[in-house]
């Protein structure tokens, strides 16, 4: 990752995770943890110790209103249990504000040919290309793998474009476009109609 260990961290659903013992041990400075289970919480913050400095966020993700930005999201199995078209836009609002511009977004989910249920309840499946076009614009996969010793696990990490980044993204796109038009008008002067329909339908 190219984040800066001073950099935001937000682990939803990490719980009673050792996720958070691994990052604050590699010196991640603000490390947080968000989960439903105040007892599972509890049991990280033991665990851990004070010295720690890790912030505990007991919340419902649906109905967390983020209160900063962080630079890197990390969801270990949260998605994948959001099968309702519903919490699953609730889950993108709530990412999209909460992870601020350049950011990362790491994941572990099932595959997408991985088991269609966990612990008796039905889970939605991903691929990369799933969990980008999910996840919308200023998106990109960076990496992917499959993980565990079945392989049904997908893991994968996600980059938040800059506002820079979009911004020149932008203006490439109506500067072709434009050319394309002028070429257009070009072309209708000269009597050019057969080459102006084919450009025409390509665009």
């Amino acid at each position: 990752l190219d984040l800066p260990h001073e950099a935001p961290v937000l682990d939803v659903g990490g719980g009673a995770s050792v996720l958070v013992d691994g990052l604050v041990a590699q010196g991640w400075s603000d490390v947080s943890v968000l989960d439903l289970s105040s007892t599972a919480l509890a049991e990280s913050a033991t665990r851990t110790g004070p010295e720690a400095g890790v912030h505990w966020l007991h919340h419902d993700l649906l109905r967390w209103t983020p209160e900063r930005a962080y630079g890197l999201w990390h969801d270990r199995a949260v998605l994948h249990c959001r099968v309702d078209d519903r919490d699953r836009q609730t889950y993108r609002q709530v990412l999209r504000r909460a992870l601020r511009s350049g950011g990362a977004f790491v994941i572990g989910c099932f595959a997408a040919d991985g088991p269609e249920q966990c612990s008796g309840l039905p889970v939605r499946r991903y691929d990369a290309n799933d969990l980008e076009a999910f996840l919308g614009a200023g998106f990109t996969v960076q990496h992917q793998r499959r993980e565990d010793a079945d392989q049904d696990h997908l893991a994968a990490l996600f980059g938040r474009q800059t506002r820079s980044q979009r911004a020149d993204d932008n203006r490439i796109v109506p500067r072709k476009h434009k050319i394309d038009q002028q070429y257009l008008q070009k072309r209708r002067h000269r009597g050019g109609f057969g080459d102006v329909r084919k450009i025409a339908d390509n665009m």
